[in-house]
């Protein structure tokens, strides 16, 4: 039998993932308490807004103005985890793009940064409250242009998802991940769940057989990113 998913680590309140989040704060807006931007800063320059239409899955549009152009890049949930979906560029005025912003459109950046800003604690909080299970998955699936390696939360996270898996009793858990998690294959699986044996989030299986169980270290580390531990760490 499944065990039942434990119940997000997200912010219980608000008001605690605006104090969670370094993008965001309280603020006095005409004299009513609202939310507002913490100023502009590296990693904190897109605009983004919650897209929710009849029929259609709920969906994410980052905004970045960049050398005359609108580039939108729409994150979506479609194939059970986020992941963007297009890009859009739209000239900022005018009718025609400027050529020279096809040189200089930096949508790498813009991906990193989209990156980060999915693991808002706002942003996230607010994502969770519509019930949508697909967004209480981090946003792990776009690469980091720049960095060497995944962050220790992403091992721990695959780690989690091994373990919930054995819990139900599979055998052969990683087959049944390369079938949620299109694109990852089971010696990169392999390979991201011994290197989170290697650095004690996760414990050694039994020679020649699926096991293991998330460390503390391992739990701890969830807890404190706070996204959804599946496998019954506490």
């Amino acid at each position: 039998m499944n065990r039942p998913r434990k119940e997000s680590r997200v912010a219980n309140s608000l008001d605690q993932a605006i104090k969670d989040d370094p993008h965001f704060e309280w603020a006095s807006i005409d004299g009513l308490k609202g939310i507002r931007r913490a100023g502009e800063s590296s990693g904190n320059t897109l605009a983004w807004k919650i897209s929710m239409k009849a029929g259609e899955p709920t969906t994410l549009l980052f905004h970045k103005t960049d050398n005359q152009a609108v580039i939108t890049v729409t994150v979506s949930t479609e194939s059970m985890r986020p992941a963007a979906t297009s890009i859009t560029i739209t000239p900022a005025s005018g009718d025609a793009l400027d050529p020279k912003v096809f040189g200089a459109l930096r949508l790498r950046t813009m991906l990193t940064e989209i990156t980060e800003q999915m693991e808002s604690p706002f942003l996230r909080r607010m994502l969770e409250q519509m019930g949508h299970t697909g967004w209480a998955d981090p946003f792990i699936e776009i690469p980091r242009p720049g960095r060497k390696g995944r962050p220790p939360t992403e091992y721990a996270i695959w780690a989690d998802r091994y373990v919930a898996r054995l819990h139900t009793g599979d055998a052969h858990p990683l087959k049944w991940l390369t079938q949620q998690y299109p694109g990852f294959s089971e010696s990169a699986l392999r390979a991201i769940l011994n290197t989170a044996r290697t650095r004690g989030l996760l414990t050694q299986s039994p020679s020649g057989k699926a096991g293991g169980e998330l460390t503390q270290a391992g739990i701890d580390l969830l807890n404190a990113a706070k996204p959804t531990i599946t496998s019954g760490g506490n």
